[in-house]
């Protein structure tokens, strides 16, 4: 009787060892287990595979700039190791990311790549035809602000 009441506390000991030592996260005042620093790399890992075997043209210098630099990691769970996640590479002009969606690094989770063009301009769809109109880096016209204070201008009268 004994031996078995030292075999469940043994038993319950590690399962409370195993369990507490995984990372949690609380949202909206649930608490859901994480993944371990670990486990994230292994998604960084995951994505990089990805990015190598997608059929959206992705270069060598990019696929270079993928390798060498550590992307954005975020991680939304709603769910023990169940969530959002997304993995982002800020390249010179646009940013590459892999998002994974379920049961993170299981067979259940679906992957997705996608690119977001970063632009310095507006894009005007005035004509029709999407055209980017680029910022003038000094205005054009007008009088130079010269070195005011928001306090500054704030007083100043409208014209």
């Amino acid at each position: 009787m004994i031996g078995k009441f030292c075999l469940a506390a043994l038993c319950l000991t590690a399962a409370l060892l195993f369990y507490g030592c995984a990372p949690t996260v609380t949202v909206n005042g649930e608490t859901f287990e994480a993944l371990t620093p670990r486990e994230e790399k292994d998604l960084v890992l995951i994505a990089r595979a990805a990015l190598k075997r997608s059929t959206k043209a992705v270069g060598l210098q990019e696929l270079r700039a993928i390798e060498d630099t550590e992307p954005e990691v975020e991680i939304n769970y709603y769910g023990d190791r169940t969530g959002d996640a997304k993995v982002t590479w800020t390249l010179p002009d646009h940013r590459r990311t892999v998002q994974f969606r379920g049961q993170l690094l299981t067979d259940h989770m679906v992957v997705q790549t996608y690119t977001v063009r970063l632009y310095d301009g507006i894009i005007d769809y005035s004509k029709g035809k999407p055209v980017l109109r680029r910022e003038p880096s000094q205005p054009k016209t007008g009088s130079d602000p010269g070195n005011n204070s928001l306090e500054d201008l704030l007083r100043s009268p409208a014209r």
